[in-house]
């Protein structure tokens, strides 16, 4: 299983690095130098303009030990995060985009405001989950304000690796 994990973390960081070489960095958060400074310690920019072999991908893993890949935020762990775990992240206490260790893709982002808007009909917790989230992320709803539902959930479908992106689209590969 580690080794799995293994393989999605620099999967991801290869992800990432392609984005920015394509497009420029959509990546935000305060955790944004702390993941540059992994794509460059890594080689990340140079192994995304060719074949990559699993040794590879698990070589820059087991280098980076201290990324790990969430829901809503890429950590880039180290003393003094937000969730307050000694040893890892811990994203069940995250603060994504406020922490020093989270930089957070567009994909990310997208993921996080459609569950800002679907508390925002609730109250009690829900409603201060979605007020926390709107203080941490305060341009996050701006960022997306043209978008619809749809769009969003589209967006974030396109950005799963392929068989997870079929099978949350419904698409039978047989």
């Amino acid at each position: 299983m580690e080794e799995v994990r293994q393989l999605t973390t620099t999967q991801v960081l290869l992800d990432v690095a392609r984005d920015a070489a394509a497009t420029g960095s959509s990546v935000a958060g305060n955790g944004v130098d702390r993941l540059e400074s992994v794509l460059n310690n890594a080689d990340a920019y140079e192994l995304v303009t060719g074949p990559v072999t699993k040794r590879q991908l698990l070589q820059v893993a087991k280098e980076n030990a201290n990324v790990f890949i969430g829901e809503f935020s890429i950590c880039v762990f180290g003393p003094g995060g937000l969730c307050g775990n000694e040893e890892e992240a811990d994203f069940k206490l995250c603060r994504p985009f406020a922490c020093k260790n989270s930089a957070m893709t567009k994909s990310q982002r997208a993921r996080l405001e459609l569950r800002r808007r679907a508390w925002e009909p609730l109250g009690g917790v829900f409603d201060r989950a979605r007020r926390k989230i709107e203080q941490d992320v305060p341009g996050l709803a701006r960022e997306f304000k043209a978008w619809n539902d749809a769009r969003l959930r589209n967006f974030v479908l396109d950005d799963l690796p392929g068989r997870y992106m079929q099978a949350a689209r419904g698409v039978d590969e047989t």
